[in-house]
This record gives structure tokens, C-alpha cells and sequence, in this order.
């Protein structure tokens, strides 16, 4: 910690980080949904107040229970169990100091915890960045590649009942447990990640069964993969998406499971042959690049089948059945699985405009994702050489990536920076040009843009509500679309102009 301390780089935002999070907490726009909750959050909220009763089915009053969400009538979802910890750690938190479950102590808990979450992240990042030897105005501008934007600057604050920030958390430790070979807090890190987001423990678990090694650099450019991987994967990807949006959903024009989903965007048909067309041209430009690998390495069972794999692969798999039998134990009868609607949700929302996830995601999360248009050969390559579980796990992320509603992929942004810096090593970043980054991602994180435009009227697509709701994909409007499009686009300019000089490595 005494390194932390002395960076002054590191330290410095950590002060400044802790000082914007307490004036948002103390002065910030808020939410005034459903008393402070908002949507999402009442449902973890309800979980946070009767967390035993609906966790464990603990303390007389279990059975007479009447939750304020529908999502209860049947007991709590395997969905929703599996974000319970930060939620725990929350009741649990406010009944060790004996504070009233209201829903002002609710909110300012997660406050609290979120504030904590991202300052114990900045510390994290700062060990895991010492692995690059980055310069200090490089080391900043990491900061500004991972919290300048929408989700740290604005929605961590305004819409704080949420899970997203400790799944954040979580996964910036499994990257530092991963960097510095400590397998053991990465197996502790999992094991509280299963039950703070659904798919953490899959990525999580790759990483922990491939650690990383100098000699597992995977590159190859004349590796015959990337043509059979990429033609396979298209082939299969086109089919099930022709299925999904042409047959499974066309009852009533196409996508009509959007037609009752709670006023989400619908699909606009017109531009729906050119937005699978542009979806399949992203998949298959991405992996066309992962999958220039090795095939003796790739191929080689040997390096599969050392004694630490073969441990690891037990542990995981016993965890895997304990949890899922668990999870089973405490669900409710009847309950859906929030989990096969996350998966389906992530397909279905990708198409409602032509690119509507890379719009989204360039809205939410800012310069990353543009400086990954650019750099994305050499953002992959630095991925291979670290061997198969971070080629495995960026495969998985450019599968779920394409979910316009980007909050859900936010605990992903670790991993996406990471493997980005040393892309920019060689870069000679001035102040200046710095400076030109921050206004850019200072434009594009909205923090300056109130949200709070009198009671919401519980249609999305509709103003006052789509003030908020135009940040979130699948419930942007077709006009909204339109406008951050354009400002996505004029956002690309700017960064091509500022990085344009620069040399990549």
C-alpha cells in the first residue's frame, strides 16, 4: 500500500474520486422512482429489506410476507439469488448499526457501499496497471478509459440500488488475483461473484483454470483457424439469428416479444436485414482476429492435463454443482429463470436500430470503446499472448457485447482496459491532448445532463421517462437513436483526430 500511497498519479484520483462521490452523494441528482428505488432497484430493495425471509424463508413473518414487486408471488428467482451478496451485505450492514429499513437508509447504504466499491477498485487498478510500466500521464488516462463515463460519473450515483458497481468490484480483483498468480483469492473472489452477477462465475472460472504464462503466447497470423473458426461461427450465428428474429418472434411482425415488453423500443423492421447484416460483419471481423492461433498449442491435451489444471477443473466443477444445487434449495417453486431471459434479452435487444449496441455502448462507457474500433487488431493480439483463458473469455464477452443494454456488461470494463494499454504504450500523450480526451469522455458520460424532468409517466420510450430510458438501449427511441448516433460519430472524430499522431505498439 505504501506504493499506492506514493503514486501520485493513483492517490491523487482516488482523493479526487472520493471527493466527487461524496458531493453526488450529498448533492447529486437522485432518483425520485418509486421512492427512490427506481425499477430494477425496488426489486433489490425488497430483497435488502427481507433479506432472510426471502433468502433463507427465516423469522415467523416468511409466510405472510407481501413484497411490493410481482417478482415474489412465487418466491425469489435463480436469477435474483445470484446478486444477492451485495444486497446482503447491505441489510446486514444497517441492521449491525440499527438503523430503520427506510427507504432513505436503503438508498444511502448503497451509496455508501458503492463509494467504497469504487475506491477499493482505483487501489486494485493501481497494482494491476504496475504490470504495464506505463507512464504517469498513461496511467491517467487509464483512470479516465475505466470511471470517465456515464456509468461511474452519473448512473453509479443517480440510480445507486443496483448491482452492477460490486460485480465491478469483483472482477477488478479476480483481474489483479489472476495478474499476480494468487489462485486462491481469485477461488474467494469467484465464489462471492457467483452470488453478485449471473455470469461471473464463468469468466471468473476460465481465468482461474488458465492462468497466465509467458510461454502461452497463442498468435499466429497464418493459423488455418481463422478461416474454418470464423465460416463455422458465422454459419451458425446467422441461422440462429434468422430463427430468433424470423421465426421464434414473428407472430405479430417481427420481435413481438418487444410488442408487450413494458413500451421497449421496437425493432425497426425496415433496418432489421441491414442490422443482423452489420451484427454478423462485427462478430466476424472480431473473431476472424482472435482466432489467429496456434494449433500445436491450441491442440496440445498435454498442456491441458497438468496436475494444477486437473485440480482446478475438479474444484470448479464441484463449486459449479454446489452452488447450482444451493441455488436450487433457496429458489422459490414456479419461479422463471431470470437467466435464459437475460440470454434471449441480450440477442433481442441488439437489433431494435442498425448498430444499437455499439451506439449504447459508446453513450455508456465512453472512449474505450472507440479507441477499440480503432486499435482492435492490436487490442486482440496483446489478448493471445496471454494465453487461452483470456482468448477464451474475450470470445464470451464479444457474444454478450452485443447487449444494447449496456449496464449489463459494465463489470467486463477491467479486462477491456487492460489488454488496451499496452496497445498505447509507445504513445507520447501531452497535456493538451489529455485534455482533449477528458472533454470528449466528459461529453459523451452526460454527467452534466439533469435526468429529473418531472413524475414519470411509465412509458420509456416517452418523455419525461425517456430522459433516462434513452441511455438504456432497448428503450432509446428511434429518435434518440438517431441523435447519439450522430454524437457517437462526431465523438469517433475528435478521439481519431487526438490519437491519430500517436504510435501503437
Amino acid at each position: 500500500m505504501k506504493d499506492f500511497f506514493k503514486n501520485k498519479v493513483s492517490f491523487g484520483f482516488f482523493l479526487f474520486f472520493l471527493l466527487f462521490g461524496l458531493s453526488q452523494i450529498f448533492f447529486g441528482e437522485k432518483t425520485a422512482v418509486r421512492g427512490g428505488f427506481f425499477y430494477d432497484g425496488s426489486v433489490y430493495a425488497d430483497i435488502t429489506m427481507h433479506f432472510e425471509e426471502l433468502v433463507f424463508h427465516k423469522g415467523a413473518g416468511a409466510d405472510a410476507f407481501k413484497p411490493d414487486s410481482e417478482q415474489f408471488t412465487h418466491g425469489i428467482s435463480d436469477y435474483l439469488l445470484q446478486r444477492t451478496l451485495p444486497l446482503g451485505l447491505v441489510h446486514y450492514s444497517l441492521k449491525f448499526f440499527g438503523a430503520e429499513f427506510s427507504n432513505f437508509n436503503v438508498v444511502r447504504a448503497f451509496e455508501y457501499w458503492n463509494i467504497i466499491y469504487l475506491l477499493i477498485s482505483i487501489i486494485a487498478w493501481h497494482f494491476i496497471i504496475k504490470k504495464l510500466n506505463l507512464s504517469p500521464n498513461l496511467q491517467l488516462f487509464s483512470y479516465l478509459l475505466i470511471f470517465g463515463n456515464f456509468a461511474f460519473l452519473k448512473l453509479n450515483f443517480y440510480y445507486p440500488v443496483l448491482t452492477d458497481t460490486p460485480a465491478f468490484l469483483l472482477m477488478m480483483l479476480t483481474l489483479y488475483a489472476w495478474l499476480y498468480q494468487k489462485p486462491v483469492l481469485q477461488l474467494v473472489i469467484l465464489l462471492m461473484g457467483a452470488f453478485t452477477w449471473p455470469s461471473f462465475f464463468y469468466l471468473s472460472g476460465v481465468l482461474l483454470f488458465f492462468m497466465p504464462n509467458q510461454n502461452d503466447d497463442l498468435y499466429e497470423e497464418k493459423s488455418w483457424i481463422k478461416w474454418w473458426g470464423t465460416a463455422g461461427a458465422a454459419i451458425i450465428a446467422m441461422v440462429f439469428l434468422f430463427w430468433v428474429f424470423y421465426f421464434k418472434h414473428n407472430n405479430d411482425g417481427v420481435m413481438s416479444y418487444f410488442e408487450g415488453e413494458w413500451d421497449a423500443e421496437k425493432i425497426n423492421r425496415t433496418w432489421l436485414p441491414l442490422s443482423l447484416i452489420l451484427l454478423m460483419v462485427y462478430w466476424c471481423g472480431l473473431y476472424f482476429n482472435l482466432l489467429k492461433l496456434n494449433v500445436s498449442k491450441v491442440f496440445n491435451i498435454r498442456n491441458y492435463l497438468k496436475s494444477y489444471h486437473i485440480w482446478m477443473g475438479v474444484i470448479l466443477l464441484v463449486l459449479f454443482v454446489a452452488i447450482k444445487l444451493l441455488i436450487k434449495q433457496l429458489q422459490g417453486p414456479d419461479t422463471v429463470s431470470g437467466m435464459k431471459l437475460y440470454i434471449r434479452n441480450a440477442f433481442l435487444r441488439s437489433c431494435t436500430d442498425p448498430l444499437t449496441f455499439l451506439v449504447s455502448n459508446i453513450q455508456y462507457f465512453g472512449l474505450i470503446f472507440i479507441l477499440l474500433l480503432f486499435y482492435a487488431r492490436g487490442f486482440i493480439r496483446q489478448v493471445q499472448s496471454h494465453g487461452p483463458g483470456a482468448v477464451i473469455v474475450l470470445a464470451m464477452i464479444i457474444v454478450f457485447s452485443i447487449n444494447s443494454e449496456s449496464r449489463q456488461i459494465t463489470y467486463i470494463i477491467p479486462i477491456l482496459v487492460y489488454f488496451f494499454m499496452p496497445v498505447i504504450r509507445n504513445w507520447n500523450l501531452s497535456m493538451p491532448k489529455f485534455i482533449g480526451f477528458c472533454v470528449v469522455a466528459f461529453a459523451l458520460s452526460k454527467c452534466w445532463l439533469p435526468l429529473n424532468h418531472g413524475n414519470y409517466v411509465n412509458i420509456p420510450v416517452s418523455f419525461p421517462d425517456q430522459w433516462y430510458f434513452m441511455n438504456m438501449g432497448p428503450w432509446m427511441s428511434h429518435v434518440s437513436y438517431l441523435i447519439f448516433a450522430a454524437t457517437a460519430l462526431l465523438a469517433t472524430l475528435l478521439v481519431w483526430l487526438l490519437a491519430r499522431t500517436e504510435k501503437i505498439n
